[in-house]
């Protein structure tokens, strides 16, 4: 069995029923499938998947096509929801388009996508998250734009994404977990000059661990969600970032001398520039 096409009328693929079919290459999933549940084609050799006009499916549940052979795939536009591990380990992965109507995307759904170079979220999206481990381990991703409704970058979300060169996250996002970007070895640039979103509420531990970000800037007094807990005692810690840009109103509410510098563990290191004057800490 090298294809096959489901029939019209069948509303779900259950749970297992490829399950390691390693001579299916591909498969035609008809308008009238709503669900396709968990491990449904774990570890078969699945590399192209067509859905036919019209598709109603809803859901990909967990683990779906974990370690398949798929190269690309365009999620219908009925979905909304993608489920935890559902292309993990997906090796041969190079591109997805997420479409606008995906409201919820689970944990480690594309990790060790190692091949993947393009991600596109539709316009419109509604996704608020980039849940926890989303794209950690995807070596060829150089760079991604990430919608402007997601509020949360989960912890460990890009970790070890060894090609990330930059990244633009949008005055929506107010927490970035640990780790978020940790490993992501060429990263240089976030947003442009590497100015933090005005949305910003908390940075979580070790963050930008590992990346070639040297430095930071909060450019306007508008960070109304800034306190001096927004940030872990070790949120820059082990990174190669030594200065920030920021306003003396916002440091007063930061209590930057609290910041931990590098690997020496030592506090109120890094150069703090305020707009044009500059202060040693």
């Amino acid at each position: 069995l090298t294809s096959i096409t489901i029939p019209e009328g069948i509303e779900r693929i259950e749970t297992y029923t490829f399950y390691a079919t390693s001579k299916l290459t591909s498969i035609n999933i008809p308008a009238s499938v709503t669900n396709i549940s968990s491990y449904a084609f774990l570890a078969s050799g699945l590399a192209t998947i067509t859905f036919a006009e019209g598709s109603k499916l809803i859901n990909i549940d967990f683990g779906t096509f974990q370690s398949t052979k798929l190269s690309s795939i365009i999620i219908p536009e009925s979905v909304t929801s993608i489920g935890i591990d559902a292309f993990k380990r997906t090796s041969y992965l190079t591109s997805i388009t997420i479409p606008e109507s995906v409201t919820n995307i689970g944990d480690s759904a594309f990790t060790f996508a190692t091949k993947l170079t393009s991600v596109i979220f539709e316009g419109g999206s509604q996704l608020k998250t980039i849940p926890y481990d989303m794209f950690s381990y995807n070596y060829a991703l150089t760079s991604i734009n990430i919608p402007s409704t997601i509020t949360t970058i989960g912890q460990s979300a890009f970790y070890a994404c060894n090609a990330l060169e930059s990244i633009d996250i949008p005055n929506t996002v107010e927490y970035i977990g640990d780790y978020a970007f940790h490993g992501c070895v060429k990263l240089k640039n976030i947003n442009r000059y590497n100015i933090m979103p005005t949305s910003i509420k908390t940075i979580g531990e070790r963050v930008f661990k590992n990346t070639l970000i040297e430095s930071i800037m909060f450019m306007t007094d508008n960070y109304n969600n800034l306190t001096n807990t927004s940030f872990n005692d070790n949120a820059f810690s082990d990174s190669n970032i030594t200065s920030f840009t920021m306003s003396e109103g916002i440091a007063k509410r930061l209590d930057v001398s609290s910041f931990n510098y590098n690997d020496d563990d030592e506090y109120g290191a890094f150069d703090i520039s305020f707009y044009g004057k500059s202060n040693v800490n």
